[in-house]
């Protein structure tokens, strides 16, 4: 066949040659196409249902429908715009590294996760359809939205946090990981508001299968370090886990898996912190390092690192019910240090110096 071929009936192609300088195949959306051999010489979009055990295509391939491909030569450029209608076997061959869409919002898909986030409208729920990795810069969040990892990873390894929200009620669920590698970096990082005035401005919800993994797990940082050294309106609930891991930093250097910035001194309308029966940290360094001022309720919580369980130079610890305890040896008397925190061994480590908020209260 020479020329354009649009199929919009149910088709069987068991051999031949299609050729054509434009699309050699075209499927249409309610038709069921099954090829088990062939040339095809040009382009093949898919956008029914689709079974391939066998061929040759020689030119572009777009899957745009459910397809299931067990067998055949891929020598173009191949896009794969639904994974998750999607089934590879093993004896398939590809001369190219097929490209995929990584996430979904409703029936829309999206090349990444980035270009998912800009294009969500707010309350927007955004599926992760395979593992992912954030490449190019911070992922950027200011709207409501939910994140359904579905089982799947998002990981990076650039030279800042992976993922920094800084307005509205995000909440990550699904089983999953969100991972950075890079030292001194969080996997994601929260701001709250510059105005006093501002309730529940940023709301983080990390659901109880997610986890959360690099130097810092979660993170929250002023408004604008310097200049506006608050973080109004900020509510964290942590139903979760978060693993910190210190990498290529060395023990001194060690991270914190619950971090609240020191510079953040305002008591009024603080970030306040929310960690459930379901709640688990293990760190390297410290488990939670409360340097900022803000309110840490721990309801049941399982919470354990090598320099501390908790180190706090400020704030309000409601210890309710839960685990507290270090695996680091015994470090203490520590030296005071006026831009940071010594590792201890404690399972709770309170001390301030002139330059934090201070004011600690524990409640156990």
């Amino acid at each position: 066949i020479s020329g354009a071929s649009g199929f919009y009936q149910d088709v069987t192609i068991t051999g031949g040659v299609i050729n054509s300088d434009s699309a050699s195949l075209t499927q249409g959306q309610n038709s069921t196409l099954v090829i088990s051999g062939g040339e095809f010489g040009a382009g093949v979009t898919l956008n029914g249902t689709t079974t391939i055990t066998g061929g040759v295509f020689s030119a572009s391939f777009t899957q745009k429908g459910t397809a299931e491909i067990t067998g055949g030569t891929f020598k173009g450029d191949v896009m794969f715009t639904m994974p998750d209608k999607l089934t590879l076997g093993e004896n398939v061959t590809f001369e190219n590294e097929p490209v995929y869409n990584d996430v979904k919002i409703g029936g829309n898909y999206y090349l990444d996760l980035a270009t998912a986030v800009s294009s969500a409208k707010e309350n927007a729920k955004i599926v992760v359809l395979r593992d992912t990795e954030v490449t190019n810069e911070t992922l950027v969040i200011n709207k409501s939205l939910i994140i359904d990892l579905n089982g799947h990873k998002i990981t990076s390894s650039i030279n800042g946090h992976l993922m920094r929200i800084e307005k509205g009620n995000v909440e990550i669920t699904g089983e999953g990981t969100i991972s950075i590698s890079t030292a001194f970096k969080s996997a994601i990082v929260v701001k709250g508001s510059n105005n006093v005035e501002d309730e529940n401005y940023t709301t983080v919800t990390i659901g109880e299968d997610v986890t959360l993994s690099g130097w810092a797990g979660l993170f929250v940082t002023p408004y604008a370090s310097g200049t506006e050294n608050v973080a109004y309106g900020v509510t964290i609930n942590l139903n979760g886990t978060i693993k910190q891991v210190n990498g290529s930093a060395s023990f001194e250097d060690g991270g914190y898996a619950l971090y609240i910035n020191g510079n953040i001194k305002d008591k009024v309308n603080a970030p306040v912190f929310n960690l459930s029966d379901t709640a688990v940290i293990e760190s390297e360094g410290f488990g939670i390092y409360i340097a900022g001022y803000g309110t840490f309720n721990i309801n049941g919580a399982l919470i354990s690192g090598a320099s501390a369980g908790i180190g706090a130079k400020s704030g309000i610890i409601n210890f309710n019910d839960g685990i507290i305890k270090s695996t680091g040896e015994d470090l203490t008397p520590t030296i005071s240090f006026g831009n940071g925190i010594y590792a201890s061994g404690a399972a709770i480590q309170l001390e301030s110096n002139a330059g934090y908020a201070g004011d600690i209260e524990l409640v156990i």
